[in-house]
């Protein structure tokens, strides 16, 4: 852990993503998403960043993340390579 304090988060909330496989979109605005596919996510211009995970066929890139676990996170590499 750093020493450095967090900023205070914009919004907070629950979510429970499955461990096997799943899509993150961070995006700027509140309308929901409705792309379906990784062709029409590409299109989003809302979309910031995608990560998928697992099995996700909705990702950026040649593939998706590695699969997360109870010890092992989804995150970006200093690349951008999903990791």
């Amino acid at each position: 852990g750093g020493t450095v304090a967090l900023p205070t988060a914009d919004a907070t909330g629950t979510i429970a993503m499955a461990a096997g496989s799943g899509t993150v979109a961070l995006v700027s605005g509140t309308t929901p998403l409705t792309c379906k596919t990784a062709a029409e996510c590409a299109a989003e211009a809302r979309i910031v960043d995608l990560v998928g995970y697992g099995s996700a066929v909705v990702r950026e890139g040649s593939g998706p993340a590695p699969t997360a676990s109870a010890t092992a996170s989804v995150s970006r590499a200093a690349s951008l390579a999903d990791t």
